[in-house]
């Protein structure tokens, strides 16, 4: 939020070495390659700006979005009118709201599933954030309460929902179970340590094996209340995700989107093969499997020859 207010990421040196500081890809390259160029650490500088507009950004920052982030810096003795913001590469996150994943969706919010519609952080509309799931929330209402109309209510499969409540609820069968905390803690460092860009194939093939032997882990998680409950049940999907982003990462041979997807085999874009999405689908036999799709065309106007970028790392 300080970026509309003159403030910039700068490296060492007190220079700024991004075009754009609207966080993408492409600025985590340019961050990564600075980091790793002798010219770090990097840095949010404010340092430059007048008395009144950093006041400004404090009143915007330490009342709403950051309560506690005037109290870290005054416990360090920092001051945004002396001192930079210290920047670093965060650990890999697996959020579809903030990138182009999630469950596909139509223009409609209709998924592939017949019946079922998505929105949200979940759905795979890029960039959605919290207005943009406003928007498609409303959207995904809006159809599916036309489609409702006239629907003849189904009776549901008494066996399925038997097998899926126990299924969810197991953990509370097993309250001293491995507490959730320590399986969610080694589920993540697999994710940061496998498939972490730069994307090394032998890396992530290694990860690939333990996201798929972590099921057995799973099993074992006890609770011992409904928000334990919770808690291990999400620690299912950050698993289904990380096999699907490894799957996707694998399957997709080439380097696309900045640092995001950046491939040490596969240093360069490739859009004659890759510029498609890549689709994640479980087959009958209930096996995760991956094609491309091709991407609409554009609402609006992009000339591709003009957005191109140096996504190699030399």
């Amino acid at each position: 939020m300080a970026s509309p207010f003159g403030a910039y990421t700068a490296n060492a040196e007190g220079h700024r070495f991004i075009n754009c500081d609207y966080w993408s890809g492409q600025m985590m390259l340019e961050v990564y390659k600075e980091l790793n160029s002798g010219n770090g650490p990097v840095h949010l500088k404010m340092y430059h700006l007048d008395d009144d507009t950093i006041a400004e950004i404090e009143s915007i920052l330490w009342a709403n979005e950051r309560p506690s982030r005037g109290r870290f810096h005054e416990g360090r003795g920092e001051s945004y009118r002396t001192h930079g913001v210290e920047m670093n590469i965060s650990e890999i996150g697996l959020c579809s709201g903030h990138s182009a994943s999630g469950v596909w969706v139509n223009e409609r919010a209709e998924t592939t599933v017949p019946d079922l519609y998505a929105a949200g952080d979940m759905a795979s509309v890029p960039h959605n954030y919290m207005i943009g799931a406003f928007v498609y929330g409303r959207i995904a209402e809006e159809n599916a309460t036309d489609y409702l109309q006239g629907l003849e209510h189904p009776e549901p499969n008494a066996h399925f929902l038997a097998a899926e409540q126990a299924r969810i609820y197991h953990p509370l069968t097993q309250p001293n179970g491995i507490p959730h905390t320590q399986v969610e803690y080694k589920l993540r460092r697999l994710v940061n340590d496998y498939l972490q860009p730069p994307k090394s194939p032998h890396k992530m093939a290694i990860g690939l094996e333990k996201f798929v032997a972590y099921t057995d882990t799973l099993t074992g998680m006890g609770a011992r209340d409904p928000h334990e409950l919770m808690r291990c049940n999400e620690i299912h999907f950050i698993r289904d995700c990380a096999e699907m982003a490894v799957r996707a990462s694998l399957y997709r041979k080439e380097t696309r989107w900045g640092l995001y997807h950046y491939r040490l085999d596969y240093p360069d874009r490739n859009d004659t093969e890759w510029f498609c999405h890549v689709n994640l689908k479980k087959s009958e036999s209930g096996e995760m499997t991956l094609f491309k799709r091709p991407v609409e065309p554009y609402i609006v106007d992009v000339d591709l020859k003009e957005e191109v970028y140096d996504v190699a790392v030399r």
